[in-house]
């Protein structure tokens, strides 16, 4: 699989973990949401955007979206982003993520409906949230 580290997966990584959520960190978006799915009972969960309708956003959510379309018999497929929603305000899902034109900054501003359910997941570039990972009790 997909060995580089993305410093974007550091930052995510360093944000939850600051925030003392028992977040699985890793050097890479795919690592660490592989861990999520493959360790349950750790206090994660990972719920599928296209499969799993009506997924509540909450402040602390990690939403991932992949890079390109390929097959997992290409190291593209294992390319992938994730943003964290740092803020819910006027209805609206305020998303950050680092390594965006070099900076971290705002990746995202979801419209959500009144109850927090998102009407599109869409990240910077036109590209889908497919993926959406929540702390869990």
């Amino acid at each position: 699989g997909y060995k580089a580290w993305a410093w974007s997966a550091v930052f995510i990584s360093y944000v939850l973990q600051s925030a003392n959520t028992d977040f699985p960190g890793e050097i890479s978006h795919y690592k660490y949401m592989r861990r999520v799915i493959n360790e349950p009972g750790k206090g994660w969960k990972a719920f599928s955007l296209t499969k799993d309708s009506g997924a509540k956003i909450s402040v602390g959510d990690v939403l991932i979206n992949p890079r390109t379309k390929s097959t997992p018999s290409e190291e593209e497929y294992y390319y992938s982003h994730g943003d964290v929603v740092y803020k819910i305000e006027g209805g609206y899902a305020y998303l950050c993520g680092g390594n965006l034109s070099r900076t971290a900054k705002t990746a995202a501003k979801i419209k959500l409906d009144s109850n927090n359910i998102g009407t599109k997941f869409y990240i910077y570039e036109g590209k889908e949230y497919m993926v959406i990972l929540k702390k869990v009790s």
